[in-house]
């Protein structure tokens, strides 16, 4: 079974306890010894979703990496990261942007139960923006058709330009952070098919944007 969470703590026997427990509730594990060692891990590995780290350990500490590894990950590959502290009065870790916080001592149940979310996250955002590549893609394509232009006309390349960049918003809002609706994608779709290039850049400009905004509305319905 290929691991999907990565376990960093400087205490071997709590690497080993997680990954075991884990394993035994159904989340493939494995553990890395050291930041550095995660950060090839990470780096190597495109299935693993979340990294649960603790926070203090000799060398790059928990927070550090986390802030390291957010700044570079695209969403296509997005991690969810869980940190682990003993501390309760630690003011400095980046509670914003990662996705919990669990104290020590913690009950496993507890952290399973995190984890489970933090992997449910990362599977979504990942989905989301594949789908978000898909129907961009899809709209390059059919635009180019219905204009009767090929990819080499500069004037096919701002138009597209001009509908991604307006596609862009209405479909991440209609896809939103709680599922992934089947009528946001038709409604974009439709859209796609509706959009003629044969207008001029201000007229696409309008007719984009209001369609957006009617398929982001339509998707919520």
């Amino acid at each position: 079974m290929t691991a999907e969470v990565l376990v960093l703590d400087d205490e071997a026997a709590i690497s080993e306890l997680l990954v075991r427990t884990l394993a035994q509730r159904g989340i493939a594990a494995s553990s890395a010894p050291d930041a550095d060692a995660a950060e090839r891990r990470l780096a190597e590995d495109p299935d693993l979703l979340v990294l649960v780290s603790d926070v203090r350990m000799p060398g790059t500490d928990g927070a550090t990496l986390a802030a390291r590894l957010l700044a570079k990950r695209a969403e296509d590959a997005a991690l969810e990261i869980v940190l682990m502290t003993g501390d309760a009065l630690e003011a400095d870790l980046p509670h914003d942007s990662v996705f919990a916080v669990v104290q020590k001592p913690f009950r496993l149940g507890e952290v399973h139960g995190v984890l489970r979310r933090a992997l449910d996250a990362a599977r979504q955002r990942r989905m989301a923006a594949r789908l978000e590549a898909e129907a961009a893609s899809a709209v390059d394509e059919r635009a180019i058709r219905f204009a009767g232009l090929t990819r080499d006309d500069a004037r096919a390349r701002e138009m597209l330009r001009l509908v991604a960049e307006a596609l862009r918003p209405g479909l991440s809002a209609a896809l939103g952070t709680d599922g992934l609706p089947a009528p946001a994608l038709r409604a974009v779709m439709e859209l796609a098919g509706a959009v003629s290039l044969a207008a001029g850049p201000d007229d696409l400009r309008r007719e984009v944007t209001t369609g957006a905004a009617v398929a982001a509305a339509a998707a919520t319905l």
